[in-house]
């Protein structure tokens, strides 16, 4: 009796996981949450599977699991009952868990790796493929973007608040070009010793491809050392909001919470209307003064 109510238990925590990580992607999931919703304590959810991450990987591995049983089963044309047996609801959440899948591993060693377009630096893909490269953003949003098209149309609720709640799309091509601009700027000290060029850069850079948050964050900081509070309090607040909506880094040589800690900095510096003028000043930022 014991061992059945551990296996009901489990299947509740993974059912109620592959809810909420579709929803909320796996930073805005909590234990607490899941076990809530599961009708379980997180005590249970730690003894079935030791930690967030686990359950997560848990819940990508049953999905796949069930998806590839059915294409095991499947004939050359589908029966109608084969076709029901996954949800237009059950298959939109399992697009919102890939596309948090997506975004929180994808870089630019799975281009090098697959032989995406040649601006990846490779014109072939392969085991060759050195990890972790250069580890500049990865070409992923474009597929995400789509995604979450089908996403809203399996009538998920509540969408991921990305790509303005899944309705808007980007091209391969753009998403490319976006990231070359972004990198030209971050792998280049002599493009960031010129303030004007490196702004006309990103701003084209988020002019592609207005999804990422990075852009923004280097935007921020130009406006800043110009004394343009105006334009870098616009350009961290885009920034911070696009961090929330995807809760992982999109140029992941930085954590997401690095990232938004430095975006943080920056809206502060914007709202004083206040910047160090050395370099001295720059790495004293996080300094604890009396009245401050």
């Amino acid at each position: 009796m014991a061992a059945r109510d551990d296996r009901d238990t489990r299947e509740r925590l993974l059912r109620a996981g592959s809810e909420l990580f579709a929803a909320t992607g796996l930073h805005g999931a909590t234990v607490r949450d899941i076990a809530g919703a599961a009708g379980a304590n997180v005590a249970a959810a730690n003894y079935h599977f030791g930690s967030k991450e686990a359950l997560y990987l848990e819940v990508l591995r049953t999905q796949f699991a069930a998806i590839r049983d059915r294409l095991a089963r499947r004939v050359a044309v589908p029966t109608p009952a084969e076709l029901q047996r996954l949800s237009r609801r059950d298959l939109g959440i399992f697009l919102d868990v890939t596309m948090a899948d997506y975004a929180e591993q994808f870089f630019g060693w799975q281009d090098r790796l697959f032989g995406l377009p040649e601006r990846d630096g490779t014109r072939r893909g392969g085991p060759h493929a050195l990890w972790p490269g250069e580890n500049r953003p990865g070409l992923w949003m474009g597929l995400n973007a789509l995604l979450g098209l089908r996403a809203a149309k399996c009538g998920v609720e509540p969408l991921p608040p990305v790509f303005e709640r899944c309705t808007a799309q980007i091209a391969r091509e753009t998403e490319g070009e976006a990231r070359d601009l972004y990198w030209s700027v971050v792998a280049d000290p002599d493009v960031q010793d010129d303030a004007q060029r490196a702004e006309r850069i990103l701003r084209d850079a988020v002019r592609l491809n207005p999804f990422a948050a990075e852009p923004h964050v280097l935007l921020a900081q130009t406006c800043v050392t110009q004394h343009r509070w105006d334009d870098a309090l616009a350009e961290a607040s885009r920034a911070l909001e696009l961090q929330i909506q995807w809760a992982t880094p999109w140029d992941k040589r930085l954590s997401w919470e690095a990232w938004v800690a430095w975006t943080r900095v920056l809206l502060k510096a914007a709202r004083e209307r206040d910047w160090p003028s050395d370099a001295f000043g720059i790495i004293s930022l996080g300094e604890v003064r009396p009245g401050r």
